[in-house]
């Protein structure tokens, strides 16, 4: 069921470098259950304590996690771009394997690697 993918979507953590690339919500709103916007506030108010700490206590902060990249969720970061980035980085989340991911990597258009992506994600949320 779609309520289990997305339960099991907020137990994943999905890479800051992906949350990085959400835009910002529509005019409408996100979808009722639309779990990435929560995930990606929660990267950004981490991101942001990691910040201060290592600021005020270097010492102390430790390994930093991947910065959230502001840049990605200003007006100015061109959509085109956004989507350009997100058909290859999402498949470090969505499969391991191989032969799906040379796959992506040949095609060679965006829309080509999104399609493939979003097939790949129909079959993960049909798994559930």
């Amino acid at each position: 069921s779609s309520a289990s993918f997305q339960s099991q979507a907020l137990a994943a953590p999905l890479p800051p470098h992906l949350l990085s690339l959400l835009p910002a919500p529509p005019a409408a709103g996100w979808p009722e259950g639309f779990v990435l916007e929560t995930l990606a506030i929660k990267q950004r108010e981490r991101a942001a304590e990691q910040q201060s700490l290592a600021m005020f206590n270097p010492g102390v902060a430790g390994e930093p996690e991947p910065l959230y990249e502001q840049c990605c969720t200003t007006g100015s970061y061109p959509a085109r771009r956004r989507v350009q980035r997100l058909s290859f980085a999402v498949w470090a989340w969505i499969s391991s394997d191989n032969r799906e991911l040379q796959a992506a990597l040949e095609k060679t258009g965006t829309n080509d690697r999104i399609h493939l992506a979003l097939l790949r994600l129909r079959e993960l949320q049909a798994q559930f």
